[in-house]
C-alpha cells in the first residue's frame, strides 16, 4: 500500500512539472521572422499621455520588434506605474496584433511576459520620439 502511494505521488509530481513547463513555455523571439512587407499599418498609444500616433516607418518598427526577447511568462500582469506603449500592427492578411511594452514587461495579445530590458526600452524610446515629432 505504501509503495502504491509513493508511485501515485511521483506520477502526480511529474504531471504537475510537465504541465507547468508547457504552460510557461515561451517563444523567446516571437517577432523574429516578421517582415516589414507583412505589416499593412501600425500605430502606438502612449499611456500617459493618452496620445495615439500612426507609424509611417514600418521598417524601423519591425526591426525593433524583431529584437524583442521574452524571458518568461507572467501571471496577473498589471501596469503599476510608468509609461505603457501599446503598439498595434495590422498585417497584410488582415490579422491585428497588440504589443504592450512597459518597463521590461511585454503583453502580446493579452498574454504577459518578462522581456529583455534593452529591446523593450528601445521601443519605449522610439514611441516617445514619435510623440515629439
Amino acid at each position: 500500500m505504501k509503495k502504491k502511494i509513493v508511485i501515485i505521488s511521483s506520477i502526480f509530481v511529474l504531471f504537475v512539472i510537465s504541465a507547468s513547463a508547457f504552460l510557461f513555455a515561451v517563444d523567446k523571439k516571437p517577432f523574429e521572422d516578421l517582415q516589414a512587407s507583412e505589416v499593412a499599418s501600425a500605430s502606438v498609444l502612449l499611456l500617459p499621455p493618452n496620445e495615439s500616433i500612426e507609424i509611417d516607418n514600418i521598417d524601423t518598427l519591425v526591426g525593433m520588434l524583431n529584437n524583442i526577447e521574452l524571458l518568461s511568462r507572467t501571471i496577473g500582469h498589471k501596469v503599476s506605474g510608468g509609461q505603457s506603449c501599446v503598439f498595434t500592427i495590422t498585417k497584410t492578411d488582415g490579422n491585428t496584433q497588440e504589443i504592450n511594452v512597459f518597463g521590461s514587461y511585454v503583453i502580446i495579445d493579452g498574454v504577459g511576459y518578462k522581456g529583455a530590458y534593452s529591446p523593450c526600452e528601445e521601443l519605449n524610446q522610439y514611441a516617445n520620439t514619435l510623440l515629439e515629432e
